[in-house]
């Protein structure tokens, strides 16, 4: 599905640059640019703030918290550091 949108949204500004629209594209292309960051950066900042007020603070499943469920996750991987209960490096 997203390979046809991207399809077609390529071919129609493709389609419009070949027709009588080069001078507008060129005239607007850096502004279309700028809007399409603007959106993405205030939908970010949006979403962060309307998660944040409802008390969802964060992801709750597998591997979304800091310590990884892995107990092997805080041994060290340079090989001169040997710590019990984890394996050596060579």
């Amino acid at each position: 599905m997203r390979a046809s949108i991207s399809t077609v949204g390529g071919n129609s500004s493709r389609c419009s640059q070949r027709s009588g629209y080069k001078e507008w594209w060129a005239r607007h292309t850096y502004l279309l640019s700028a809007a399409l960051d603007a959106g993405v950066a205030f939908m970010g900042i949006f979403i962060f703030f309307a998660l944040q007020f409802n008390n969802i603070n964060g992801i709750d499943w597998w591997g979304g918290v800091a310590d990884d469920y892995c107990p092997l996750a805080s041994c060290p991987t340079a090989p001169e550091v040997v710590i019990e209960g984890c394996p050596a490096v060579k």
